[in-house]
């Protein structure tokens, strides 16, 4: 009975603290790492310039060629492979997302985004508190300490951050930012962890 129920503490253990890389199940220097420093080397930033200067989606961006759709100020920090998607996938079934937050956070601190007053996810549900990218934004209003709020009139004259998890396209964030200046903040920027626009 003792053999068992260890099994199923380490099975736990497992879950939230691997004892193995995500991504190449390689060994780790630190049992709290979640990557190996092989594939943390291996994460690679989009880089800004290399991007529509309308959507911030993959350049050349042939949408925006007829029809220009300015998201900007944005900026997606990782495409959807490699150990990022790892760690992303990690993040899903865990709900934890403090470590993915700290990308958010160096994200924001290298860029020209001022300081947000609050932190918004992208999302539409009525009850988001378990949606990916209200768990982010969450965690990253934390670190800021500052509120984490959903659209509404405490939004006005505020510098907002719309956080979103994973953009798969354009029109959605767009359509956020449009109802979020109903409620007249000051500034509107957005963040995207992960982005899987082709």
């Amino acid at each position: 009975m003792r053999i068992r129920s260890t099994a199923c503490v380490n099975a736990v253990l497992h879950f939230f603290y691997p004892s193995y890389c995500l991504h190449c199940d390689g060994a780790l220097v630190e049992k709290h790492h979640l990557l190996c420093p092989a594939c943390l080397e291996l994460i690679e930033w989009i880089r800004p310039k290399e991007r529509c200067t309308y959507c911030a989606g993959p350049s050349p961006c042939t949408p925006c060629k007829g029809a220009p759709r300015p998201l900007r100020p944005h900026l997606s920090l990782f495409e959807g492979c490699g150990p990022i998607l790892s760690l992303y996938n990690h993040f899903l079934k865990t709900k934890q997302g403090k470590g993915l937050a700290s990308f958010l956070l160096l994200a924001l601190s290298r860029s020209s985004f001022p300081i947000p007053d609050a932190v918004l996810p992208n999302t539409d549900r009525l009850f988001p508190q378990r949606e990916p990218s209200y768990l982010l934004a969450r965690s990253l209003a934390r670190l800021l300490k500052c509120p984490c709020l959903l659209p509404g009139p405490d939004l006005q004259d505020k510098s907002v951050l719309l956080i979103t998890s994973a953009l798969h396209e354009t029109r959605a964030l767009l359509d956020m930012k449009r109802l979020l200046k109903g409620f007249f903040p000051r500034k509107i920027t957005s963040l995207a962890l992960i982005d899987y626009r082709a």
